[in-house]
């Protein structure tokens, strides 16, 4: 995620200074909701503090910035019929990229 956003300052002519950099997704939810700084977030993390107005967008509309997301599971999962149905609904609404 971090050289998309890189690519998009860049493209963009948007110079920043960054202070940290965190892994730590409910760390920088807090730091954000508390006015220390500008951070990028998912929108599931950000989900309720936009409906609820407490974190706000500082852009309209998507701005073409994706991030790669694995599916897992352990190495022998257990069979269920329920979860097996959800992943391949899943499945047929992606394209895998090797």
């Amino acid at each position: 995620m971090r050289k998309e956003v890189d690519l998009f300052l860049c493209r963009h002519k948007i110079q920043v200074a960054v202070a940290a950099e965190i892994e730590d997704s409910e760390l920088i939810r807090f730091l954000a909701l508390r006015g220390q700084g500008v951070a990028t977030m998912d929108a599931l993390t950000a989900r309720e503090d936009l409906k609820s107005r407490r974190l706000l967008k500082l852009h309209r509309k998507d701005i073409g910035i994706r991030q790669n997301v694995w599916f897992v599971c352990g190495r022998h999962p257990k069979p269920n019929p329920v979860l097996r149905r959800i992943i391949q609904s899943l499945m047929e609404k992606f394209t895998i990229r090797v």
